[in-house]
């Protein structure tokens, strides 16, 4: 006997919105790895008052925002035909 597959087109609206919500917690995670920073830690440095940032930490800062924004672009793939 055979298996049925039902085949469910994706909408890529709904998927794109979805991987940029997804985009802060993937950005605030790698953060936290690279920076060793907690948690609460990583929001009391992203108030917009409070500590400064090292030059070290800005640029390392800057390499996960780049990092982030690759895997983000990496799993839309599929839809870069789709690019004016």
């Amino acid at each position: 006997m055979r298996k049925r597959t039902l085949l469910i087109e994706t909408n890529m609206l709904h998927e794109m919105h979805a991987q940029t919500i997804k985009l802060s917690n993937l950005f605030r995670d790698i953060v936290c790895r690279e920076c060793g920073y907690s948690v609460p830690t990583y929001y009391r440095k992203a108030r917009p008052s409070d500590t400064k940032l090292s030059n070290a930490e800005k640029e390392k800062i800057a390499e996960c925002f780049d990092s982030s924004i690759d895997k983000i672009r990496d799993s839309m793939k599929k839809y870069l035909k789709y690019r004016f």
